[in-house]
């Protein structure tokens, strides 16, 4: 029993898989309110799946955006430290790559792509097993090589790179969970975030040390005391 979390875009996904089986799954879309919703997303599909806690958690480390996605991680790290269980990482674009192969949307090498900001995408390569062969990068869409931006995209940031891609695949919970059930444990990765750069963000400069003054006498002079 796995309980798969992932807040790599504006959804904070949320889901209980019993190998293939979807027990339970909650999404919420917002960017800002990650934090504010996982909780109780969480406590929603633990009631719907009739149980308390799971074997093993499961979460999106990205790429994205830096505030959600460790929002997602804190948390799923949180719940395996309250309950005593693994906590693994998982791509999130291999999330996304794992329900395109899934239904054959693809058979063949593909790409996937999600919303990096800064007029950039996340993005890697999958051969036509649904395996990553390349990637997960950042990059101006106008970067990606050619021959990459030639093939079948999909993901939120799809369009970006190509206009007539797939946009509608998001790297649901209930997939990160599938995929680590089919693929094993070769396909996790140790439960924090990936950026890819650095934050937007930065700390303030220190402040520039003051220069001495000194005290002139009445007489003109330089007081040396």
């Amino acid at each position: 029993m796995i309980v798969a979390i992932d807040t790599s875009t504006p959804i904070t996904s949320v889901a209980v898989v019993d190998g293939d089986l979807v027990l339970a799954s909650a999404v919420h879309n917002d960017a800002q309110g990650h934090a504010e919703v996982i909780g109780g997303l969480t406590r929603e599909v633990l009631a719907t799946a009739g149980i308390d806690r799971a074997d093993r958690v499961v979460c999106g480390v990205g790429p994205g955006p830096y505030t959600g996605l460790r929002v997602g991680v804190a948390f799923a790290r949180a719940l395996g430290i309250a309950w005593q269980v693994p906590v693994d990482g998982v791509c999130s674009l291999d999330a996304v790559a794992f329900g395109v192969h899934q239904r054959n949307a693809a058979g063949e090498t593909f790409a996937v792509a999600m919303d990096a900001r800064r007029r950039e995408v996340f993005w890697a390569r999958y051969d036509a097993s649904g395996d990553r062969v390349f990637g997960p990068v950042v990059q101006r869409p106008a970067d990606v090589p050619r021959a990459d931006a030639e093939l079948p995209w999909f993901g939120p940031a799809a369009d970006l790179v190509r206009a007539d891609a797939t946009t509608f695949d998001t790297p649901q919970a209930q997939f990160l969970a599938q995929l680590v059930h089919h693929r094993g444990l070769q396909v996790c990765v140790p439960a924090f975030p990936v950026y890819l750069r650095a934050p937007d963000a930065a700390l303030p400069s220190p402040p520039r040390p003051s220069t001495p003054q000194t005290e002139t006498s009445q007489q003109g002079g330089v007081n040396r005391a």
